[in-house]
């Protein structure tokens, strides 16, 4: 198990420092100026292994598959190092 909480891993800390964010913008949006903010775990949740952690902080896997919402101007996602956005 990847423990990220209880004990200080160097790997989490950097991944804190980074710009865990993606945003993205309908440019076929006619005239929407709305925001949709959407929180994800970063798909950290299950393997709790430190190369999945790896991969979706540091490659940006996790946080894939996010689309623009329909007739939408901009979504932003922020992604949850620790995993406590729902607590």
């Amino acid at each position: 198990m990847f423990d990220i909480w209880n004990q200080r891993v160097l790997l989490a800390e950097k991944a804190y420092h980074l710009d865990n964010y993606i945003i993205e913008y309908n440019n076929n949006a006619a005239d929407n100026n709305e925001c949709v903010i959407c929180f994800s775990s970063n798909n950290i949740w299950f393997p709790n292994t430190k190369e999945v952690f790896r991969k979706s902080i540091f490659e940006k896997t996790g946080m894939n598959g996010t689309e623009i919402l329909n007739g939408l101007g901009k979504n932003t996602y922020l992604g949850d190092i620790y995993k406590s956005w729902y607590v």
